[in-house]
């Protein structure tokens, strides 16, 4: 029964690969820019919303670092979607405008029910329904596995418990295991 889980598993982390790399290979066109979840995606959407900010509200409220922010917005200069200005009398706040073509960049359409065109529609109920049953067990797991209520508290109690420097090796290591799963997935 082990080995049914683990290819199941494994199965849904290969489909959770490919639709990783469909998203990359869906803003080819694009860049970034065609995913608001990333950064030059995020600032675009910031500017549609608030035509002109400065580089420190803008870097505040998507919280990038300004540097990043300064780099990204470089980029998007160089290929039309804003317009970074000096403010008069102020040299060291940059004002950033978005541009005509920024306004007029629409995302291309993901049309993500196609992966689903290889069943029928009985198998796509059948499917929905099991993905349901996993889903609200998965939920219902974590839910029961929570006994600290914020991750406040919790980092409180096991610095306590651990140490400051293993707390912080513990962590430092969390943090590169996420960002490697991160850079897999995108």
């Amino acid at each position: 029964m082990n080995n049914i889980y683990e290819g199941l598993y494994e199965k849904l982390a290969h489909v959770q690969g490919l639709l990783c790399k469909q998203e990359i290979y869906g803003c080819t066109e694009y860049g970034q820019i065609c995913d608001t979840g990333r950064e030059q995606g995020r600032v675009l959407a910031m500017l549609k919303i608030k035509p002109e900010i400065s580089t420190g509200d803008l870097s505040y409220l998507l919280d990038i670092h300004q540097k990043i922010l300064i780099e990204i917005l470089n980029g998007m200069e160089k290929s039309g979607y804003v317009q970074c200005t000096q403010q008069e009398g102020n040299k060291e706040t940059i004002l950033v405008n978005i541009t005509e073509k920024g306004r007029e960049f629409r995302p291309a359409e993901k049309d993500s029910c196609d992966i689903f065109s290889c069943l029928s529609e009985k198998e796509l109920q059948d499917f929905g329904e099991y993905l349901d049953r996993i889903i609200a067990f998965q939920e219902t797991r974590l839910a029961a596995s929570r006994r600290i209520d914020n991750r406040a508290d919790w980092q409180k109690r096991a610095r306590e418990h651990l140490g400051d420097e293993q707390f912080d090796e513990l962590i430092e290591e969390l943090m590169k295991r996420h960002r490697q799963a991160f850079i897999v997935c995108h």
